[in-house]
């Protein structure tokens, strides 16, 4: 038997040495975990509203009534009286947003004891929405007139 010397044992260092090198160079070669100069922090937005910097909650887009074409009834999410007008303020959240989503109309039924708000959505007649959509919330405000104010009446969503 050949006696094991330091030379050999030194030899197969430096022969796994680069082996060990490339594999410390391939665990730190990724992102660094350092904090990025982007201002953005890495959050990427498209729509009409700048996303917010200071952690509230994004307003919804003021909407009018516009023609559409294959109108469906929309829901929505949260109703309010408008403060000193016969009229309330009704928000939800439309999926993919102008051009190929928009309200067209708010139709009203309205009672002694309730308010029955049917909301319709869809295309506008010149969009053209055929193929893949992007899935974006779109969030919409829209004021709609009362004959008189809400008061005590119950608001009932009449797409539901």
């Amino acid at each position: 038997m050949i006696p094991f010397t330091t030379r050999s044992r030194g030899g197969a260092f430096l022969a796994l040495a680069p082996v060990a090198l490339l594999m410390f160079a391939a665990c730190t070669s990724g992102q660094a975990a350092t904090p990025s100069a982007d201002p953005s922090g890495g959050i990427v937005t498209s729509g009409p509203l700048t996303p917010p910097t200071d952690g509230a909650p994004t307003q919804p887009n003021l909407v009018t009534p516009e023609p559409v074409k294959d109108a469906r009834k929309q829901a929505f999410t949260r109703v309010e009286a408008v403060p000193g007008k016969s009229a309330v303020r009704v928000e939800g959240t439309l999926m993919t947003g102008p051009p190929c989503n928009v309200i067209g109309r708010a139709e009203l039924v309205e009672t002694n004891t309730q308010v029955t708000i049917t909301l319709w959505a869809g295309a506008r007649p010149d969009a053209k929405c055929d193929g893949p959509q992007a899935t974006v919330q779109y969030p919409f405000a829209i004021e709609v007139p009362l004959k008189e104010p809400l008061g005590e009446r119950a608001v009932i969503d009449g797409a539901l």
